[in-house]
Protein backbone atom coordinates (compact mmCIF):
# COMPACT_ATOMS: atom_id res chain seq x y z
CA UNK A 1 0.00 0.00 0.00
CA UNK A 2 1.18 3.57 -1.19
CA UNK A 3 1.80 5.09 2.23
CA UNK A 4 1.96 8.98 0.67
CA UNK A 5 -0.26 11.63 1.76
CA UNK A 6 -3.43 11.53 -0.55
CA UNK A 7 -2.79 14.99 -1.81
CA UNK A 8 0.44 13.93 -3.16
CA UNK A 9 -1.41 10.82 -5.10
CA UNK A 10 -4.08 12.44 -6.14
CA UNK A 11 -1.54 14.77 -7.72
CA UNK A 12 0.32 11.82 -9.27
CA UNK A 13 -2.50 9.86 -10.47
CA UNK A 14 -3.25 13.32 -12.57
CA UNK A 15 0.33 13.96 -13.61
CA UNK A 16 -0.36 10.33 -14.90
CA UNK A 17 -3.04 10.67 -16.34
CA UNK A 18 -1.82 14.31 -17.95
CA UNK A 19 1.12 12.26 -19.42
CA UNK A 20 -1.00 9.54 -20.95
CA UNK A 21 -3.60 12.24 -22.65
CA UNK A 22 -0.32 13.88 -23.98
CA UNK A 23 1.07 10.55 -25.05
CA UNK A 24 -2.93 9.98 -27.15
CA UNK A 25 -2.37 13.22 -28.56
CA UNK A 26 0.89 12.97 -29.67
CA UNK A 27 0.31 9.59 -31.42
CA UNK A 28 -2.95 10.94 -32.89
CA UNK A 29 -0.99 13.45 -34.31
CA UNK A 30 1.55 11.64 -35.88
CA UNK A 31 -0.95 9.03 -37.29
CA UNK A 32 -2.60 12.21 -38.88
CA UNK A 33 0.52 13.54 -40.08
CA UNK A 34 1.48 10.52 -41.59
CA UNK A 35 -1.86 10.89 -43.81
CA UNK A 36 -1.31 14.37 -44.63
CA UNK A 37 2.43 13.40 -45.74
CA UNK A 38 1.27 10.81 -47.87
CA UNK A 39 -1.99 13.09 -49.24
CA UNK A 40 1.07 15.84 -50.12
CA UNK A 41 3.39 13.14 -51.69
CA UNK A 42 0.36 11.99 -54.01
CA UNK A 43 -0.25 15.33 -55.02
CA UNK A 44 3.13 16.65 -55.40
CA UNK A 45 3.61 13.35 -57.84
CA UNK A 46 0.39 14.51 -59.95
CA UNK A 47 1.45 18.17 -59.75
CA UNK A 48 4.53 17.13 -60.94
CA UNK A 49 3.38 15.00 -63.64
CA UNK A 50 0.82 17.80 -64.92
CA UNK A 51 3.87 20.34 -64.88
CA UNK A 52 5.97 18.27 -67.02
CA UNK A 53 2.89 17.91 -69.41
CA UNK A 54 2.42 21.57 -69.35
CA UNK A 55 6.28 22.40 -70.08
CA UNK A 56 5.92 19.95 -72.88
CA UNK A 57 2.95 21.80 -74.71
CA UNK A 58 4.71 25.09 -74.12
CA UNK A 59 7.73 23.62 -75.73
CA UNK A 60 5.53 22.55 -78.96
CA UNK A 61 6.39 18.54 -77.91
CA UNK A 62 2.64 17.77 -78.04
CA UNK A 63 -0.14 19.45 -79.91
CA UNK A 64 -2.13 21.21 -77.71
CA UNK A 65 -5.63 20.68 -76.83
CA UNK A 66 -8.47 22.48 -78.06
CA UNK A 67 -11.08 20.68 -75.89
CA UNK A 68 -12.00 23.88 -74.00
CA UNK A 69 -14.59 21.84 -71.72
CA UNK A 70 -11.97 19.82 -70.83
CA UNK A 71 -9.34 22.78 -69.85
CA UNK A 72 -12.41 24.29 -67.95
CA UNK A 73 -12.86 21.61 -65.99
CA UNK A 74 -9.68 20.86 -64.95
CA UNK A 75 -9.55 24.52 -64.34
CA UNK A 76 -12.43 23.89 -61.88
CA UNK A 77 -10.62 21.03 -60.48
CA UNK A 78 -7.36 22.97 -59.80
CA UNK A 79 -9.27 25.40 -57.93
CA UNK A 80 -11.19 23.01 -55.98
CA UNK A 81 -7.62 21.20 -54.81
CA UNK A 82 -6.27 24.93 -54.09
CA UNK A 83 -9.17 25.35 -51.97
CA UNK A 84 -8.71 21.98 -50.13
CA UNK A 85 -4.79 22.53 -49.69
CA UNK A 86 -5.56 25.89 -48.04
CA UNK A 87 -8.19 24.47 -45.49
CA UNK A 88 -5.49 22.00 -45.19
CA UNK A 89 -2.56 24.68 -44.46
CA UNK A 90 -4.97 26.46 -42.01
CA UNK A 91 -5.82 22.88 -40.22
CA UNK A 92 -1.97 22.52 -39.60
CA UNK A 93 -1.87 25.78 -38.82
CA UNK A 94 -4.03 25.49 -35.74
CA UNK A 95 -2.77 21.63 -34.86
CA UNK A 96 1.08 23.23 -34.63
CA UNK A 97 -0.76 25.76 -31.49
CA UNK A 98 -2.31 22.92 -29.97
CA UNK A 99 0.38 21.06 -29.86
CA UNK A 100 2.70 23.98 -28.44
CA UNK A 101 -0.11 24.85 -26.02
CA UNK A 102 0.61 21.10 -24.94
CA UNK A 103 4.04 21.73 -24.96
CA UNK A 104 4.85 18.84 -27.25
CA UNK A 105 7.32 18.91 -30.46
CA UNK A 106 6.04 20.83 -33.73
CA UNK A 107 9.03 19.90 -35.75
CA UNK A 108 7.19 17.41 -37.45
CA UNK A 109 4.06 19.33 -38.08
CA UNK A 110 5.66 22.51 -39.00
CA UNK A 111 8.03 20.22 -41.72
CA UNK A 112 4.47 19.21 -42.67
CA UNK A 113 3.25 22.59 -42.97
CA UNK A 114 6.21 23.83 -45.52
CA UNK A 115 5.88 21.07 -47.75
CA UNK A 116 2.40 21.61 -47.83
CA UNK A 117 2.85 25.41 -48.74
CA UNK A 118 5.32 23.54 -51.19
CA UNK A 119 2.49 21.86 -52.76
CA UNK A 120 -0.38 24.91 -52.67
CA UNK A 121 2.85 26.80 -54.64
CA UNK A 122 2.50 23.91 -57.68
CA UNK A 123 -0.87 23.93 -57.92
CA UNK A 124 -1.13 27.52 -58.41
CA UNK A 125 1.38 27.43 -60.84
CA UNK A 126 -0.48 24.31 -62.75
CA UNK A 127 -3.93 26.39 -62.59
CA UNK A 128 -1.98 29.35 -64.12
CA UNK A 129 -0.84 26.97 -67.05
CA UNK A 130 -4.58 26.06 -67.45
CA UNK A 131 -5.19 29.42 -67.27
CA UNK A 132 -2.62 30.55 -70.04
CA UNK A 133 -4.31 27.82 -72.48
CA UNK A 134 -7.37 28.93 -72.16
CA UNK A 135 -6.37 32.42 -72.79
CA UNK A 136 -7.57 34.17 -69.26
Amino acid sequence: MDRRPPAELEFAKLAVASAEDMAAVQKETRAQADRLIDSDQRLISRSRAALATSRLLLQGRQRPTLDRDREFAHLRQADVHIAGARTQIERQRRLIVELRRGCLPTDVAESLLQTMHATLKAMQGHREIIRQQLGL
